[in-house]
């Protein structure tokens, strides 16, 4: 818990005396990007729905603040996962950033229970704390590296224990597949790691669209290395389609 009170006291130090306030306009960004895709799939085995499922990620950049929500749900729109998550850019360069955040993550399972000798389905959230840096190399116009680390913190006795992950990414973008195509993908290699469980993964997020379209087609695979996680999955990958909706207006900060 120390280290997370002492990651925390960075983020909050460094925006305090990164702040500047003046009575210039700044630029807000917001925008949503929805997902409905064939198998509900997690980096985090135990996470994984394995089922179709639906995802509204949400964006709102104001100066170095990012507010970004994710939600999930099942095709019968049962919450899968929400997640809580604020961020700050802690270093923002031309060619490289720094970014930390937090985040209250819930995850939810339906399970059996006898209530007056009758058994019923009822939905349970399990609560986490989860804390996470992000540094960024911009490498040329279409190909950064990036180096990712997460740690979640369960809340409830039936939450999992602490978890570790830390991934190296070569993220792309902008590569044309014919004159009105542009695919973008991150493939990954990550550590994962929880209580005596661990193991070695790679994955991708890719998606393919048309640029000014709102519309595009999203993919994401992943398959273990090596492994002892239960349940272990092995390769398990999901199709769907990606609907990306945003704008941006100029705010007067405060004198």
């Amino acid at each position: 818990m120390k280290y997370i009170l002492l990651f925390l006291s960075c983020i909050f130090s460094n925006a305090l005396f990164a702040q500047k306030s003046d009575s210039t306009q700044t630029e807000v960004q917001y925008s949503a990007d929805i997902i409905f895709n064939n198998n509900g799939i997690s980096r985090i085995p135990s996470l994984s729905l394995m089922k179709p499922a639906a995802q509204f990620n949400l964006f709102y950049i104001h100066n170095r603040w990012i507010i970004d929500p994710q939600f999930f749900f099942s095709a019968e729109l049962k919450p899968w996962i929400n997640n809580y998550w604020v961020h700050y850019k802690m270093i923002d360069k031309p060619n490289w950033n720094l970014v930390g955040g937090g985040s209250l993550m819930v995850t939810y399972k339906t399970v059996s229970a006898n209530i007056n000798n009758v058994v019923q389905d009822r939905l349970i959230g399990n609560r986490y704390l989860d804390f996470d840096l992000l540094f960024t190399k911009k490498l040329n116009s279409k190909l950064s590296f990036s180096v990712y680390y997460m740690v979640a913190k369960g809340i409830e006795e039936t939450s999992f224990n602490n978890l570790n992950f830390f991934a190296l990414s070569l993220p792309f973008s902008n590569i044309s597949l014919g004159p009105k195509l542009k695919l973008k993908s991150s493939p990954q290699i990550y550590y994962l790691q929880q209580g005596e469980m661990k193991g070695y993964y790679f994955s991708d997020t890719f998606g393919i669209r048309t640029p000014g379209r709102a519309l595009g087609l999203f993919g994401m695979f992943t398959f273990p290395f090596e492994t002892n996680f239960v349940p272990n999955n092995g390769f398990i990958w999901s199709l769907g389609l990606n609907c990306v909706v945003g704008g941006k207006y100029l705010k007067k900060n405060a004198i």
